[in-house]
This record gives structure tokens, sequence and C-alpha cells, in this order.
């Protein structure tokens, strides 16, 4: 029994380095070290970080075998940062964005790169041609707003939303997603990918807890926000004492900077402006 049982033992540890170094691999790969310093650089700047992964994303790997050059295409995590201007939570999650019901993210792509989501697994090729029709758009209060250029390559990039959240039966199916659901189920946790207003693609959530692929960072907690404080706004009463006794310094300066001369008794400002000033004679 104690051999079967240290077999079984050095059986999980092997597995369990083996699984370490899987991990420590994929970190390496898409570079989550150089990721997080910019994460702390925006936390420590504006007080909130976001850190959106593990996504899928598409890695070419080239080797030789046999003489041969051969290239694979492989689905590998990758972990990236999002700009905290881009991130838009359900105003109902409190301080936690994975206990809202859905989130939104902003981003832009060029043409190349909307060209190049053509033939990925779950993206609507017939969309992404009408979306590469009606090139670059933009949305304000009063509607869409197309770009007055021309030529194609002037237009500029295309806004990409990316939702994550609750969406009824009919409407995961409106947005094109054909693979069978849930008998029973009213709604799903989905995602969904958004260009000029049109959904490119359609996919249930992968995390069956719901949550969403995004962490956020907080400096310093904010009761009741999402963001956090950084820095700057820690500081800010300290800033404003330093920045007025500096100021106030080099007034004195300023006023010490050059000798006054005094002429005789009873004496007036010469040019009759009683204030103190450089170089000036009484």
């Amino acid at each position: 029994l104690a051999a079967r049982i240290k077999d079984v033992t050095d059986e999980a540890n092997r597995a369990c380095d083996k699984a370490r170094t899987q991990l420590d691999d994929w970190l390496i790969e898409c570079q989550l070290t150089d990721t997080m310093r910019e994460i702390l650089d925006d936390a420590a700047k504006v007080g909130t970080g976001v850190v959106k992964g593990p996504t899928p994303a598409h890695s070419l790997r080239k080797k030789f075998t046999r003489n041969a050059l051969v290239i694979e295409d492989r689905l590998v995590p990758e972990s990236s940062r999002t700009s905290y201007w881009n991130l838009y939570p359900d105003p109902a999650c409190g301080e936690d964005i994975h206990k809202g019901n859905w989130i939104w993210e902003k981003d832009s792509l060029s043409e190349k790169s909307v060209r190049g989501l053509r033939g990925l697994p779950g993206y609507i090729d017939s969309q992404l041609d009408r979306v590469l029709g009606e090139g670059p758009t933009k949305y304000v209060a009063g509607g869409k707003v197309t770009w007055i250029e021309t030529k194609q390559e002037e237009r500029g990039l295309y806004d990409i939303w990316y939702f994550h959240g609750t969406i009824t039966r009919e409407d995961i199916e409106a947005c094109g997603y054909t693979k069978s659901l849930k008998e029973g189920a009213s709604s799903f946790e989905a995602r969904l990918t958004l260009i000029n207003d049109h959904v490119v693609h359609a996919a249930l959530n992968p995390l069956e807890s719901g949550d969403f692929p995004y962490d956020v960072i907080r400096w310093k907690r904010r009761p009741g926000h999402w963001a956090g404080t950084g820095v700057a706004r820690q500081m800010r009463t300290s800033q404003k004492m330093v920045v007025a006794a500096t100021r106030n310094l080099m007034d004195n300066a300023g006023i010490a900077a050059g000798p006054m001369f005094v002429v005789g008794r009873g004496i007036r400002p010469q040019n009759n402006v009683w204030e103190l000033k450089p170089r000036k004679f009484w």
C-alpha cells in the first residue's frame, strides 16, 4: 500500500510539474510581465488598471521538419492591457465589475485587421463584407456619421465593440448564433463583437461562471465604485501645500533679489506706489 501511495504521489507531482511548465511557457509567450508593468503604471497614475485575459489568440510557429519549413497556426492564451477609457461596466456592478449584468469594451481596427477576421471561427463573413463595404463610421448622439473621405485607405479606423453579458434567446439567435442552445433556458451568457453597429461574431461565454475576461487593479479603493484612486489624487492636498509654499518662497526671493535705496528722512516712495520692489528708491 505504501508503495502504491508513493507511485500515485510521484505521478501527481510529475503532472503538476508539467502543468506548471506549460503555464509558465504561456505566460512568457504572451509577455505577461510587460503587460502587468503597463497596468501598474495605469493604476498608479489614475487609480485603475485593466488586464484582459486569458483570451484565445492565434500564434504562428515556424519549425524545420525533414528539411522542410512547417508553419503551425495554434490557439494560445493571451493577456493584454485594456485602456481604462475604453471599458464600460454595468453601473449596477458596485465595486466588482463581475457583479454587473454586462460589460462593454471599445477598440479600433484598421481595414487590414478587419479583413483578417474573415474565416476565423465564430465570425460571420457576410457581416464583415457588409462592414468593409460601408467603410468606417462613427456614432454620436444624433446617430451614424460617415467619414467624408472618398478613398478607402483614408477613411480612418473602424470602431469595434466587445460585449460580454446576459442576453435573451431571441437576441442571440438574431445575432447569427447557429449552434444548439440549452432547452428551456430563456437567457444566456454570451460574447458579441460589433463593427459599424453590425454583429460580426456571436458565441456563448466559455466560462461556466459567466465571469468577464477582465480584471481591474485599483491602487486605492474608492467606496461604491469599480475604479480606484491613484497616487496623484492621494497626494492632492499635500501637493497644494507644497505649491503654495514654493510660490511664497519665490515671491519673497523676488522681493529680496535687489537692494532698496533710502534717501533722506520722512521717506516716501519715489514713484508714489507703496509696494516692495527690488532696486526701488525711497
